[in-house]
C-alpha cells in the first residue's frame, strides 16, 4: 500500500502460519474435532486473505508500471520452486498431458502461485482498454461477482454430487482467487481515492470482525453436526468468506505499528514456499505430532529467511535478494 502499513506485514506472517497449522494437521492425519472448528472456520480463510493482500499490492502495482516485471518475478519463482519439489510431485505424473495440467493449475501447495499468476493475467485483461478508472473498477467488481458466484455454485454443486468436479476445477485462478484479489485490488483503489480515515474507526473494524469470526464458527458447528468431522465439508458461506477477508485487511490496515526490524514480507514468502518441504523431511524420520510438525515447518523457514543475507559470504552490500517475488507494493 502506498503509504506503506506495516500491520499489513504482520498480518502476512499470521496468514502464513495459519497455513502451516493447516498443513501440519492435514499431513500427520491428526485433526481433533477442535481442528476441524478452527480449520473450517478460520484457516480455510488464509490463502484466500493472502489473494486479496496481493490483489491490493497489484493495484499500486499497475500504477506504477512495473506489473511485467511483478509478473515474469512470480512465473520465475514458481518455475524454480516446482523443479525443487519434482522428486515429489513428479511421481505421479505418467504423461505429457498430465504434466501440463498440473503445471498449469500448480503442484502441492505451489498451485497458489499457478492461481495468482491466472488471476493477474485476468484483472490485467479485464482493465485493459478501460476508458478510464472508473470504467476499470466497473469492470473488476462485475467480473468478481460473477466469478465469485461461479466459484461458490461449483463448490456447492461438486460437495451435493450435482456435478463430477475435481479440485482443480473449482480451486484455481478464476473461481477461488481471481474475485479475492479482484476485491483487495477495488479495496486499496478505494482507500487511495478516499483516505484511510475514511474508513470505519478501527474499534468498529474489528467489531465487525469479531462478529464474523463468530458466524463462521457457528458455521462450521453446524456443518460438523449436520455433515460430520470430514475434510469433505460444507463449502463456506461466500459473504462470509469475503466478509472476513475484507474486514480483516481493513482492521489491519487501521493499526499503527511501528515498522518491524527485519523483512517480514519475504519472510512469510520464504516461509510458505519452504514449510512443506520441512514438514515432509519431518515426516520422513517419522516424527508425526502435528504440533512439532507446525513448528518445524515454521520456524526452519522462518531461520533461514533471516540468516540468509547475514551470511558473511554474502555480505551485507552485495547480498543477493531472496529467491522470492516480493508482494507487490
Amino acid at each position: 500500500m502506498s503509504p506503506r502499513y506495516h500491520a499489513l506485514d504482520y498480518l502476512k506472517i499470521l496468514l502464513v502460519s495459519g497455513v502451516v497449522l493447516a498443513h501440519a494437521g492435514l499431513m500427520s492425519n491428526h485433526i481433533p474435532q477442535w481442528g476441524y472448528l478452527v480449520g473450517n472456520g478460520l484457516l480455510r480463510a488464509t490463502v484466500p486473505t493472502f489473494a486479496l493482500l496481493t490483489g491490493a499490492g497489484l493495484f499500486h502495482t499497475m500504477r506504477r508500471g512495473r506489473l511485467r516485471r511483478w509478473s515474469a518475478a512470480m512465473l520465475s519463482v514458481y518455475l524454480i520452486w516446482c523443479v525443487i519439489y519434482a522428486p515429489i510431485w513428479l511421481r505421479d505424473i505418467t504423461g505429457p498431458a498430465q504434466l501440463a495440467h498440473r503445471l498449469f493449475f500448480g503442484p502441492m501447495h505451489l498451485w497458489y502461485l499457478a492461481a495468482m499468476l491466472l488471476a493477474t493475467a485476468i484483472l490485467a485483461l479485464v482493465l485493459h482498454g478501460a476508458a478510464d478508472a472508473a470504467s476499470g473498477r466497473r469492470r473488476v467488481i462485475a467480473t468478481v461477482l460473477v466469478t465469485g458466484l461461479a466459484g461458490s455454485f461449483l463448490q456447492f454443486a461438486g460437495f451435493f454430487g450435482w456435478l463430477r468436479l475435481e479440485g482443480d476445477e473449482i480451486r484455481n485462478g478464476l473461481f477461488l482467487i481471481y474475485p479475492f484479489a479482484g476485491l483487495g485490488y477495488l479495496l486499496a483503489d478505494w482507500v487511495e481515492r478516499h483516505g484511510r480515515d475514511a474508513l470505519p474507526s478501527a474499534k468498529v473494524l474489528w467489531l465487525g470482525l469479531a462478529i464474523v469470526i463468530a458466524l463462521r464458527l457457528g458455521e462450521a458447528m453446524l456443518d460438523m453436526a449436520v455433515f460430520g468431522t470430514s475434510l469433505g465439508t460444507v463449502p463456506e458461506f461466500p459473504p462470509l468468506a469475503y466478509g472476513f477477508s475484507a474486514l480483516l485487511f481493513l482492521a489491519f490496515i487501521r493499526l499503527e505499528v511501528p515498522a518491524p526490524f527485519v523483512d517480514l514480507s519475504t519472510i512469510s514468502a520464504v516461509t510458505y514456499l519452504m514449510h512443506m518441504g520441512f514438514i515432509l523431511l519431518l515426516l520422513h524420520f517419522g516424527i508425526r505430532n502435528p504440533w512439532l510438525l507446525f513448528w518445524g515447518g515454521l520456524l526452519l523457514p522462518v531461520l533461514i529467511a533471516v540468516a540468509l543475507p547475514r551470511l558473511p559470504w554474502l555480505g551485507r552490500r552485495r547480498a543477493a535478494p531472496a529467491p522470492v517475488p516480493r508482494q507487490p507494493e
